[in-house]
């Protein structure tokens, strides 16, 4: 199931901005784990910024591993 789309990267530390397609935020709650691309990741940051998830994965800490 999709819940979401990464539509960008958010500040230094690696965040993700994702545009959700679900109505269930909680979707998006630490420790979820999602596939992004073919690749298995564990949320390990999660807050919502207007109106949208925004997200740090494990592996992931900068913006350039964000990008």
């Amino acid at each position: 199931m999709r819940i979401g789309q990464i539509v960008g990267a958010h500040g230094i530390r690696g965040q993700l901005k994702v545009q959700p397609q679900t109505e269930f935020l909680e979707r998006f709650a630490v420790g979820t784990k999602v596939l992004v691309g073919t690749n298995w990741y564990t949320i390990e940051t999660s807050v919502v910024h207007k109106g949208r998830p925004l997200i740090n994965l494990n592996g992931i800490t900068t913006m350039s591993a964000a990008q």
